[in-house]
């Protein structure tokens, strides 16, 4: 049996059992389409071009265009609406196109000339809805294909035309007397689950809900609620509310959301994030909905320690941790260091960093250069933000070198990391500083197949640490190298592996010591896939040692094994010594499974992994204790009149769900009812046992740690 470790339960509500729908499939010959649920029509004429759309990836170049045929293949004579070039044979992908529309996906579809025995050469353009095109730096992005020989292509279009009408007016995420300004905000739906754990918000804060599939909400909504037991698709989304003001109440900024169902949305001030996650707090008596969420863009700061990354138009604002001070030890050594502002005792008012010691009279010791406020791009690698202080005390008596600093930022998406020095020789001290702040611009970790299925690597992209990869053994001329990699984001800087900013990074032992730091690739591009397999790719790492012409980069292949809970990557093949291609199997990217209760042995089990629970051994005996209401109930999850509802491997929290109605209580607000609960059995951080009742669903919710 596998064996289970430290498991933390919580009792709450979740519904993994989806009503299911037939889907919605219409067409179209012109470039107008119209959503059946809504009524409005999308007008895509604007994208025809005289000169056609051209686009590549790779060896392949791509010829588009749509609403009707008039390009020019060579193979065929008359005009045509899409071909393709592979290594100078030309191809044609569709001679006309069509517009489809299947429950909120718009595309373009396109069918060519013959490609096997079965089968055309195909294009999918999937249409996206983005209200930012200043953004947008490639506006049609191909899904790469392992065989540019195969017969359908597919790729992502983003547009406007795509979006439902925006708001008339721009200021109701603008408070200009406080400097508060959150439009950027409207960049992304945000997927907040509601109390019965079925349904759920869609929220976008400043526009209408972004437009796509399974998101056909009304056109003036802004929070929408999507009604998990609606089956019927008119009815199964509606407009909670539309973006009426913004007002400061009590210390807090709230934004006020008008619709048959009042709703606000309160926005706390935070200055070291970025932007978290909206949190759905309760439903008042008056139909008042409230959410909470957490913005650096209601602070009112005046950027001024501000740097802007024209390639990526990424703006980064650190100016929130000025005017502070950062202790730090390494070596049994104390330094003290501000950002873009001195940190004042014990250093002088002009030191941006110093070393210290309560020890000596005046306590500074050392100066490790002058305070500067002006923020740096690496002017070899515009992935790297940082700080510089020059002209601190004497490092080097005999040649007068002084001594500088250089506080490298980068992205911490959890706030857990510390700040730390990672280098202190040359007359140089290196700091590693971790923050939200630079997380805003980091790509998009999950990915949504033509079926509409999500695949999520955020899981990996909150792991503490970094990944040590391991060696296939073929590849026996790597034993000496080490690989470090993380997933979506830059690696931790940590001391000896500095590769600051990238995501993947190559060491080699030598004399048992890790020397020689190679960068091999920035996570630039989001995740994709390839023949339905997720793919990370990262790019423009350092100057290839086998070919000065290219540069390293990285692919992982991630692939799902409910078997493999804390894996690694493994490097399976090295291509013209530049091209690293890892293989990653983990249970993070599988879909929730189902499991078996055992009612003689009160047990749960998943036959696939071989794992058995015995819920007489976690809680020692089978009675825990609930709250309902005001009451505090002894409940037998052993009892064999308990009518089990389901239960589930959700490999992708490492959590067993088990639900059940208790048939020894019935709730005390509702006699003719019984009690519902939900046990999470997960691995993880230990908390103290809790327990509390939702009157509205007569649900119990219970954390116990084991």
């Amino acid at each position: 049996m596998k064996p289970l470790a430290k498991l933390l339960i919580h009792i709450f509500v979740i519904n993994f059992c989806a009503v299911l729908s037939t889907a919605v499939i219409l067409t179209s010959s012109d470039c107008t389409i119209t959503d059946p649920n809504l009524d409005h029509t999308f007008n895509f004429s604007a994208l025809h071009s005289e000169l056609g759309h051209v686009f590549k990836h790779g060896n392949t170049t791509y010829k588009m265009n749509v609403c009707q045929p008039d390009l020019k293949c060579s193979s065929y004579a008359t005009p045509v609406s899409a071909c393709e070039v592979v290594n100078g044979t030309e191809r044609v992908l569709g001679y006309n196109s069509s517009l489809t529309w299947e429950d909120g996906r718009m595309s373009f579809d396109f069918v060519g000339e013959q490609c096997s025995e079965t089968e055309k050469y195909n294009l999918k353009v999937i249409l996206m809805c983005t209200y930012n095109l200043q953004k947008v730096q490639e506006p049609i992005r191909v899904m790469p294909k392992s065989d540019p020989n195969k017969c359908n292509s597919i790729a992502y279009w983003e547009t406007d035309l795509a979006c439902l009408p925006k708001y008339q007016f721009r200021y109701g995420c603008i408070l200009r007397s406080k400097n508060i300004d959150m439009n950027q905000l409207y960049e992304m739906n945000h997927k907040v689950m509601a109390q019965d754990g079925k349904s759920h918000f869609l929220i976008n804060v400043c526009e209408p809900v972004l437009y796509g599939i399974n998101t056909t909400c009304p056109k003036d909504a802004s929070i929408c609620y999507v009604d998990g037991d609606e089956s019927d698709s008119k009815k199964k989304f509606k407009n909670y509310g539309k973006l009426d003001r913004i007002e400061q109440q009590h210390g807090e900024y709230v934004l006020i959301y008008k619709s048959p169902e009042k709703c606000k949305r309160v926005p706390e001030c935070d200055p070291l994030e970025e932007m978290e996650e909206p949190v759905f707090v309760r439903e008042t008596n008056d139909c008042e909905l409230i959410f909470t969420m957490k913005t650096s863009l209601v602070c009112g700061i005046e950027p001024s320690c501000f740097v802007y990354n024209p390639l990526t138009d990424a703006k980064y604002d650190l100016s929130s941790l000025s005017h502070r001070s950062f202790p730090i030890t390494y070596n049994g050594r104390s330094f003290t260091y501000g950002v873009c502002t001195s940190p004042w005792s014990p250093c002088s008012q002009t030191d941006g960093a110093c070393e210290y010691d309560y020890n000596v009279a005046g306590y500074r010791k050392i100066g490790y250069g002058q305070i500067s406020p002006e923020l740096k791009l690496n002017s070899t690698n515009d992935h790297v933000t940082y700080v510089e202080y020059r002209d601190g005390d004497i490092c080097n008596k005999t040649d007068g070198t002084r001594w500088r600093t250089q506080i490298i930022f980068h992205c911490d998406e959890t706030g857990k990391e510390k700040y730390k020095v990672i280098e202190d020789g040359n007359c140089t001290l290196v700091i590693s500083h971790p923050t939200r702040i630079m997380c805003h611009s980091s790509i998009a970790c999950s990915v949504t197949s033509n079926s509409g299925l999500t695949i999520d690597l955020s899981p990996l992209k909150q792991h503490q640490g970094n990944f040590l990869a391991k060696i296939d053994p073929n590849l026996k001329e790597y034993t000496n190298y080490k690989f470090y990699l993380h997933v979506c984001r830059p690696l931790y800087l940590e001391s000896g592996l500095n590769c600051p900013g990238s995501s993947s990074c190559r060491t080699i032992t030598v004399n048992g010591k890790e020397e020689h730091e190679t960068n091999l690739g920035y996570a630039d591009v989001s995740l994709t896939l390839i023949d339905s397999i997720p793919v990370l790719k990262y790019l423009h790492g350092d100057v290839c040692d086998k070919d000065n012409s290219t540069n390293y980069l990285t692919e992982i292949h991630f692939m799902c094994d409910p078997s493999e809970e804390n894996s690694v990557p493994v490097l399976k093949e090295v291509q013209e010594g530049c091209h690293y291609i890892f293989n990653w199997k983990t249970n993070k990217i599988c879909e929730p499974e189902k499991c078996t209760y055992i009612s003689e042995t009160c047990s749960l089990t998943n036959p696939d992994l071989d794992a058995n629970v015995k819920l007489k051994d976690i809680f020692n005996g089978s009675n825990i204790q609930v709250n309902d209401n005001q009451e505090k109930l002894n409940i037998d999850v052993c009892n064999k009149e308990n009518d089990v509802s389901y239960v589930l491997t959700q490999y992708r929290d490492d959590a067993v769900i088990f639900k059940f109605t208790s048939k020894e209580h019935k709730c005390v607000n509702k006699t003719d009812e019984y009690l519902s609960v939900i046990l999470e059995l997960r691995c993880g951080k230990e908390v103290n046992q809790s327990s509390n009742y939702d009157n509205d669903i007569n649900e119990s919710r219970v954390q116990k740690a084991i």
